[in-house]
């Protein structure tokens, strides 16, 4: 199973593996970060969640 998600600058990339699911999250083509998950769900809710974010980086002091 492969699905990708992409917008102007950003892409998620889903690939089922042998011990779960893959997730690649790109920014501007460079590899942002990469995990593997259990579920299809999980792994659907982390691409659409990097997807939908505004993008505007976000200091350490002004994390809530």
């Amino acid at each position: 199973m492969f699905k990708e998600i992409t917008t102007l600058n950003r892409r998620a990339r889903i690939e089922q593996t042998d011990v779960g699911y893959s997730v690649s999250l790109y920014l501007d083509n460079r590899i942002m970060n990469k995990s593997v998950v259990q579920s299809i769900h999980e792994a659907e809710e982390i691409a659409d969640n990097f997807i939908d974010t505004d993008g505007s980086p976000t200091l350490l002091n002004e994390a809530s």
